[in-house]
């Protein structure tokens, strides 16, 4: 009866209530920034061997998951068939990737597991510099930092995420990549964020970022754009018509020695000089710019009119040191004349 109970308390520690059979259960620590390896040791025979976690399947034999598109430029699987080895590499960990990992496989019709608790820890976070720097919509600021020999890791961060790291640019934004640099000197120590065309959603609070003496050191600068009442200038506000289908065209007229010419509408720029900036493919099938430099002219043309092209557009120019607009309303109607 003892040995029995005996057998009845090790199935109980040993499976979940899936009847899984847990192998081990460890915890494993590193810090922000590192690169971790989870190991997994799997024996002769074992099928189906996968890693996992919360969120479902990271990885499947070799292949890393396709709904983990984030991850999949930091997740490395790292196998050895001989040795019996399915590790699985972490790069550039965040507390996001905190929590509980398990090596999963089938051996003679079981599951088991070999589960692992991954812990973030925060390394001591000192801040160097806090402080505050000005500018305009329209100009190019360089947010300056400063790194010491011996410092690794350095990278430009803003609430949204890493801006740039060494000299590589992780922003998504096509806009952004083009106005975004990181202008750096190894002999001087400057890693510095270059900021041209600074629009207003370029404001908040960046920081430099660096490890130093197995500590993280922070430089922070809050960017301020100012815009006075008076540096702006709507110059027209006026409706343009057009039916769903239709092609329209958004006229705008520029004087002789207006810079940084574009069209915009809501939060984004549409258009700078002769560039979309549009991503999505439909659209940047459908609108076109058409310029004429001797004319003074920056249309914006649109076809195949649909309803959610309909709002406020402008055109938007720099001159004389002032912000001068050139608005359209475009309203869209569901059905033309010439259709019926």
């Amino acid at each position: 009866m003892r040995c029995l109970l005996l057998i009845v308390i090790h199935s109980v520690l040993a499976a979940d209530t899936f009847g899984e059979i847990i192998l081990s259960n460890k915890a494993q620590h590193t810090h922000t920034g590192e690169t971790v390896v989870l190991s997994c040791k799997y024996p002769q025979g074992a099928t189906k061997v996968r890693w996992r976690n919360w969120q479902g399947i990271i990885a499947k034999n070799s292949d890393l998951d396709s709904k983990h598109t984030f991850n999949r430029r930091r997740f490395n699987v790292i196998a050895d068939q001989i040795k019996g080895e399915y590790n699985l590499k972490m790069s550039g960990v965040n507390q996001s990737d905190s929590g509980l990992y398990w090596c999963e496989m089938q051996i003679g019709g079981e599951i088991t597991q070999q589960r692992v608790t991954l812990y973030i820890d925060q390394y001591g976070e000192i801040v160097l510099s806090n402080r505050a720097q000005h500018t305009h919509i329209g100009e190019t600021v360089v947010l300056p930092c400063k790194y010491p020999h011996g410092a690794k890791k350095i990278r430009w961060r803003r609430w949204q995420g890493i801006i740039a790291r060494g000299s590589d640019l992780k922003l998504k934004n096509a806009d952004d990549r083009k106005r975004f640099k990181v202008a750096a000197d190894q002999m001087k120590g400057d890693y510095n964020l270059e900021i041209a065309d600074v629009d207003r959603s370029d404001s908040g609070l960046y920081w430099c970022e660096m490890r130093f003496g197995g500590k993280i050191m922070q430089q922070k600068v809050t960017l301020y754009i100012d815009t006075n009442i008076d540096d702006k200038f709507v110059l027209s506000n006026k409706a343009h018509y057009g039916y769903v289908g239709e092609t329209v065209v958004l006229s705008c007229m520029f004087p002789r020695g207006a810079t940084k010419i574009r069209w915009r509408r809501l939060q984004e720029i549409i258009a700078r000089g002769l560039d979309l900036n549009v991503e999505n493919p439909d659209t940047r099938k459908r609108f076109n710019i058409v310029a004429d430099q001797m004319e003074g002219e920056y249309n914006l043309e649109i076809s195949g009119l649909k309803q959610s092209d309909s709002g406020l557009y402008w055109c938007e120019m720099r001159l004389g040191g002032q912000i001068m607009q050139q608005k359209v309303t475009l309203h869209i109607g569901k059905f033309s004349l010439n259709m019926l």
